[in-house]
């Protein structure tokens, strides 16, 4: 499994540039990565939580594919797709 700074992530801005950061004061001058597309700054600086977020609901649906709507279990998969690439070496 890939390590990555825990989260909580922020966004901020110096001097016209965008980069994501660690949310915690002890880490405040802690480059995660420089933004290029500030559009982009948000779901960048979601992205802990949102990989906490996949595996909790992966951890809470451990039913069949039988016992699950199909929309609901392309949904799992598609999680724990991503999930994988989030956590690939």
């Amino acid at each position: 499994m890939a390590k990555h700074t825990p989260g909580p992530w922020k966004v901020i801005t110096l001097d016209g540039d965008t980069y994501i950061n660690p949310d915690r004061d002890q880490d405040e001058y802690a480059l995660i990565a420089k933004v290029s597309k500030p559009k982009n700054a948000n779901v960048l600086a979601a992205a802990p939580e949102l990989l906490e977020a996949a595996k909790s609901v992966c951890k809470h649906s451990r039913m069949t594919q039988n016992s699950m709507s199909i929309r609901l279990w392309r949904a799992v998969v598609q999680l724990r797709k991503a999930i994988a690439k989030a956590e690939e070496d």
